[in-house]
């Protein structure tokens, strides 16, 4: 089966990553805004997730008005590699986005208590 996607070229992918987005019908533009609007929260071995916060897409409303790209984009979450490289993306339910916030601000306090400890 082959796929006549266009890949946003401002950040580097892998090979998984470009088979990811065609496997799973992730639409590149609405990808492409996560990549460049997307906040990142910890993934473990150095990586990140990057995932469009929603007040960002409610300002990114007011500049593009496709308002379905927008409902994509805020449903698709990328996984960053150290080198700042697309290595896989999916979609997720609403319920994961509020487990990353969590986590990492429970990361926040703890290196702000740790800040303040030493």
């Amino acid at each position: 089966m082959a796929h006549n996607l266009q890949y946003p070229n401002s950040y580097t992918w892998t090979q998984h990553g470009r088979q990811r987005v065609a496997q799973r019908g992730i639409d590149p533009e609405a990808l492409a805004i996560v990549m460049d609007h997307g906040v990142d929260y910890p993934a473990g071995s150095g990586c990140s997730k990057r995932r469009l916060h929603r007040v960002d897409a409610i300002e990114l409303g007011h500049e593009i008005a496709d308002y379905a790209l927008l409902e994509r984009a805020g449903r698709i979450v990328a996984v960053i590699g150290r080198a700042d490289e697309l290595i896989t993306s999916y979609y997720c339910s609403p319920h994961e986005t509020s487990r990353m916030r969590r986590s990492s601000r429970k990361k926040r306090r703890r290196a702000r208590d740790h800040r303040r400890a030493g």
